[in-house]
């Protein structure tokens, strides 16, 4: 596992689109609360925001912001692609409930070959 200490420095990023914006930033935040470096099992999670424009600036959407499955030590390229991804579904969506919807974006990893997936793969149990 690659940790990152107290010092850690994380640049958001946000990608836009119309009148869209989605962002990936590290506000802290581990696989359970607060990012613990001292925890082996810890990992350093992105939040995804999703806003729009409203007006000149962009607002987030109620319900658009939630904790990934990104890690604020992937690789940067990756980390870009998966927002663009992530905002590619977001302009496209055309239905009622945005907050179920923005919540199965939070879903966002890289694969096993390190590309952007929102796909789940559920137990044959589920």
């Amino acid at each position: 596992m690659i940790g990152v200490g107290k010092d850690f420095q994380f640049e958001e990023i946000a990608v836009t689109k119309g009148q869209w914006m989605v962002s990936l930033e590290w506000i802290g935040e581990g696989v359970s609360g607060d990012y613990d470096s001292e925890d082996d099992e810890d990992y350093p999670m992105l939040r995804l925001t999703i806003s729009k424009k409203d007006g000149k600036t962009y607002e987030p959407e109620n319900g658009g912001s939630f904790c990934t499955y990104l890690r604020a030590t992937d690789d940067r390229d990756k980390l870009v692609a998966s927002a663009r991804l992530v905002l590619d579904r977001v302009s496209k969506h055309k239905g009622e409930d945005k907050r179920f919807f923005y919540q199965s974006l939070s879903y966002i990893h890289l694969d096993e070959k390190g590309n952007p997936s929102i796909e789940v793969a559920l137990d044959e149990d589920d």
